[in-house]
């Protein structure tokens, strides 16, 4: 299956210079949403990834880079995920293909993502950054206390139903690692670690009821 994926910032976009692409496609995805929203809260694009995943997607299409997202960690979460499932990615205003012959993997396509990569760990360190330096200006303002107000911490079942936590449990039901699924959605560890840990707890209540009944 080969799908070709378009996004445009707002509605006022048409998006029409895709039209310029005379290639043929099993299905167009078309979402009209600012790029710094999440993939997989995307109506288009969380449908691209439920098809990937079910293995029926050989080929993505992208007019550019920017298309997948306007922040470079985002974009390599995207990326990593269709490379996890052998999906050719194609990057049309960049002539790229990550598998063009016979599902090989393209080096410079491998050069490419391997920069991202970079640029990715370095917006992540100067976020971590900001945040440091921003405690550090409260702190000296009086403010020392961070975190959630009291009284906000939401319930398990609350957690559980939250669209990454349904993501990360899609994995988990596939046997993959929890370092692995952390690097596909972009996740820690530690957020993983709770679902595990949290589903295995409702799991185990549940047998406990159904052997009193």
């Amino acid at each position: 299956m080969k799908i070709k994926y378009n996004r445009t910032s707002t509605i006022s976009q048409q998006g029409l210079r895709f039209e310029a692409d005379k290639d043929e496609y099993d299905l167009i995805l078309f979402d009209q949403i600012s790029g710094t929203t999440p993939f997989t809260e995307r109506l288009a694009g969380k449908k691209l990834l439920d098809l990937v995943s079910s293995g029926v997607v050989k080929t993505v299409v992208f007019e550019e880079i920017s298309r997948i997202a306007r922040n470079t960690m985002e974009t390599l979460r995207v990326l990593e995920i269709l490379e996890s499932h052998g999906v050719n990615v194609i990057i049309r205003n960049m002539g790229l293909q990550s598998r063009p012959v016979d599902g090989k993997l393209n080096p410079i396509y491998g050069i490419c993502v391997s920069l991202i990569g970079s640029l990715a760990q370095l917006e992540l360190e100067q976020h971590k950054i900001r945040i440091a330096q921003g405690r550090e200006v409260a702190r000296m303002k009086g403010i020392v206390k961070f975190g959630r107000p009291v009284g906000t911490n939401e319930s398990e079942k609350t957690f559980l139903m939250k669209e990454k936590s349904k993501n990360i449990l899609k994995y988990l039901n596939k046997k993959r690692s929890i370092r692995e699924i952390s690097k596909i959605l972009g996740v820690s560890t530690k957020t993983v670690m709770k679902v595990k840990t949290l589903v295995e707890k409702h799991k185990k209540i549940a047998e406990m009821r159904v052997g009193l009944q």
